[in-house]
C-alpha cells in the first residue's frame, strides 16, 4: 500500500510549495528531494517543477507558465536529475525505508533506501547554519548519486558536513 501511495507536495486545494516554503528555493527542493526518495510514488503539481508559485484558491489554481524566460530552469534541470535517478534504480523505487537521524527539533534528517543490491542514504539539513552527519556505513565505497563525486567512509563510518539548506544522496552497491 506505502509504495502506491501518491506523495504529494501541494495540489489545487493548498497554496503552492514555493509560496508554502515562504519563496526559499532552497527548501522548496529539500521538499522535492525528499519526495523522490521516499516511499511512494511522486506526485508532482503542475508548475512546481518550474518554480510557479502562489497562494490558495485561485493562486494555486493559475495557469502553467509556459513562457521558458520566466520560467525557473534551475528547478525544472533539478526536478529532472531526481526522476532520473529515481528511474534508474529500483531501490529509490521499490526498496526498503529505515530513518537513520531524525530528532524533534532538528534541522537535520538521515535516512536510507536500500535493496539488495544498493543502498542509498539521503541526508538533508533545513537549517540556516552548516551540520555535521555521522552515520554507520557498510562499505566503504560510496559516491553522491547526484554529481558522481567519491565519498569515503573512514572507519565504518560515512561524516559528512552540508551546508545550510544543503542535502546529499551517496549510494553504495551492496557486497
Amino acid at each position: 500500500m506505502n509504495e502506491a501511495s501518491f506523495n504529494l507536495v501541494g495540489s489545487h486545494d493548498t497554496p503552492r510549495l514555493l509560496t508554502r516554503c515562504g519563496g526559499d528555493r532552497r527548501l522548496a527542493r529539500l521538499a522535492v528531494l525528499f519526495q523522490f526518495t521516499f516511499v511512494g510514488v511522486p506526485c508532482v503539481y503542475y508548475g512546481d517543477e518550474v518554480g510557479l508559485d502562489g497562494g490558495y484558491d485561485p493562486g494555486c489554481r493559475k495557469c502553467m507558465e509556459w513562457d521558458e524566460a520566466r520560467q525557473d530552469r534551475e528547478q525544472l534541470a533539478f526536478y529532472r536529475a531526481l526522476i532520473r535517478l529515481r528511474l534508474s534504480h529500483r531501490a529509490l523505487r521499490t526498496g526498503g525505508f529505515r530513518f537513520l537521524q531524525a530528532e524533534p527539533g532538528s534541522s537535520t534528517l538521515a535516512y536510507e533506501r536500500y535493496d539488495e543490491r544498493e543502498r542509498f542514504v539521503i541526508l538533508i539539513n533545513r537549517g540556516g547554519r552548516q551540520a555535521g552527519f555521522r552515520l554507520p556505513a557498510a562499505g566503504t565505497e560510496w559516491t553522491d548519486a547526484l554529481s558522481g563525486e567519491a565519498v569515503a567512509a573512514a572507519g565504518g563510518n560515512l561524516v559528512c558536513s552540508l551546508p545550510p539548506y544543503g542535502y546529499k544522496v551517496l549510494r553504495s552497491k551492496r557486497v
